[in-house]
Parts: structure tokens; sequence; C-alpha cells
């Protein structure tokens, strides 16, 4: 996926995280790369399942599959700077690699250091087989209108933040931590700033953003957006009264579910009386386990499968780091 990653090929990026049985945390990033530069991330973003096999991927030191792809989300996210900290980051501790030389030269383009990036292009244009690069981007460091010109560029400057705070400041991974505080914005921004929150399960904040997307979509919400606002809809009669048609045609649909889910929640409630709350712990994953298989062949692409199934196993929850207060999965 990496490498459709260079060649822009974001539909077989999108084919590959749509037909990995179990993808990866790695898998479902890319995956959501492909959909935003496609302009489908609301659309399609649940369309592949979150329940993330344990990685045994661990670098020299010590950390976890995210380094794998947190540059190139953070990049594709438009957080330019988090993304070229994360490359000098590798470099430093791993040694130089073409790879991530490369982003930080797009980087630094992005970024107006004209200096800076002609450095890492006479860099990359010493290694075999990729004058092909350098003769693309070499002039657009002189020159912002073809970087605007560029459909990939411009996408990623439609993101850049329009606030201007330290990196520290967001939850971690930063391409989740800052769409995920994000309360207002383009509408490129306002995509990436609702799929956070519906990544990470925070509807408290979903309303106004969804209302601004309605208001510049004229009128029209992607099916994972009805379906939130139903979810919603369930505890606040405010969604209810502020969006009648959609939740009246979406509550057959929630219900239906409920319905599916059922008999697994009482089973689940029945085998954990009376238990102490280490084997409630270990119950719940158990059924939680086995709801996901059972739902998924007729759920799978509804928001609903991924907020009442997906990602809320203890395993699958992104622990704080010694320099995190905290982070989103």
């Amino acid at each position: 996926m990496q490498n459709r990653l260079w060649q822009a090929d974001w539909s077989g990026m999108i084919e590959d995280g749509q037909s990995s049985k179990r993808p990866t945390r790695a898998i479902a990033a890319y995956h959501a790369i492909g959909l935003v530069q496609t302009g489908q991330l609301l659309e399609n973003m649940f369309d592949i399942p979150y329940d993330f096999p344990d990685s045994p991927v661990r670098n020299t030191e010590g950390q976890n599959e995210y380094n794998l792809f947190e540059m190139d989300c953070n990049f594709y996210a438009g957080l330019t700077n988090a993304a070229y900290r994360c490359g000098m980051d590798h470099i430093v501790m791993n040694g130089p690699s073409l790879y991530y030389l490369k982003r930080m030269a797009l980087c630094a383009i992005l970024n107006n250091e004209e200096n800076l990036a002609d450095k890492y292009l006479a860099l990359i244009g010493k290694t075999p087989f990729e004058n092909d690069f350098v003769e693309k981007y070499k002039p657009m460091v002189s020159d912002r209108n073809l970087v605007e010109a560029d459909d990939e560029l411009a996408r990623v400057l439609s993101l850049t933040p329009m606030e201007s705070h330290f990196e520290q400041q967001y939850m971690q991974p930063a391409f989740l931590g800052y769409n995920a505080g994000l309360t207002r914005g383009s509408n490129p921004t306002l995509e990436t700033a609702i799929a956070a929150r519906l990544y990470s399960k925070d509807l408290s904040t979903c309303y106004d953003l969804i209302q601004s997307y309605k208001q510049l979509h004229n009128g029209v919400l992607p099916q994972p957006l009805q379906q939130v606002l139903t979810i919603m809809a369930q505890k606040n009669p405010i969604i209810q009264q502020a969006f009648p048609d959609i939740v009246n045609s979406q509550e057959m649909t929630l219900q239906s579910f409920f319905t599916a889910a059922k008999p697994i929640i009482d089973e689940r409630a029945q085998a954990s009386a009376g238990k102490s709350d280490k084997e409630k712990r270990r119950l719940r994953d158990v059924y939680n386990a086995k709801m996901r298989e059972q739902l998924k062949a007729d759920w799978l692409g509804t928001y609903y499968y991924y907020y009442y199934c997906e990602n809320n196993d203890q395993d699958q929850i992104r622990p704080a780091t010694k320099n995190e207060n905290g982070g989103v999965n």
C-alpha cells in the first residue's frame, strides 16, 4: 500500500484495504488515506472491519506499528510539521531512509522552505532510479502555482491547520488528536474532523459539525452520518426534532440491529451474573468477539456495527506512553 501511495494509486489502496479479511491498523490507515484523497472518507470508511489484530511489528525503539504509517497519516491530514518531525525522528534513531527523505522533501516544499527542499532533493537525486521524483518536484520548490495545481498536494494544503498550536497540545497520534479537537473548518477539514470523532466514538461534539456539513452539501448526508444521528437521537430528543426525516427513516434499521444483537447481549448478561470483575471483563471480550462474528456478514459497512461491535476491546486501545497524557486508538 505504501508503494501505491507513491504512485497516487488511491483506488488500489482502497481495494487493498477492502480485500483484507482482518486489516491491521496500518492497512486501515492507508485505506483511509485513499478515501481522503478521493473524497470518499465519510461514505466508505466503515466498509472495512476495525477488529485489529495484535501487531508483532517492533522497531529498534520498541515502538509498534504506528511508526509504519504515522508520518504519512500526518502528512495527508495536512499536518506537515508533524509529518516532518516523524521523519526526522526515524532518521535520527535508525539512519537515513529514502522513503522518509522523500516525504520530508515534500513537507519542506509545502512549508515553503526552499533551501531545505533543495537539500533533500539533491540527496534523493544521488539515489538510482529517483530522477523522475526529482524532476517532478524540483520545479515546485520555487513555483507555488505548480504545488497548487497538483491534485495530491493541493488536497494536503486544503487540510492545513488554521490555528497555531504545538503538536504536544493534541492527543496522539496527531492526525487523529488534531482532527478530533477541531470545532470548525472548511469542507475538507469538516470531513476529517467528523471522521475522527466517528472513529473515536466521540459523538457528543458531532452535532454542530454535521449541521455545518449538511449546509455545505445541500442537505445531503452520507449514510454513516445518518446512522450517527439516529444513535444520538436515542438519548437526545433534540436530534430527533432537528433531523426528523433522517431519524425516522433510519429508526427501523437501528431496531433491526438491536434485535439481531439482543440474544448475544442477553447471553452475556446471564453468563456474567454473580461473576468477579475480572471474569466479567473476560466475558465482555468473549461476547464482543462473538457479536462481531455473528453480525459482521449483515452489518459491516454500517456505523451501527462499528459503534456497538468494534474497537471496544481492551487489547485494541493504544496505551498512553510516558510522553502522552492519552491517545486515540
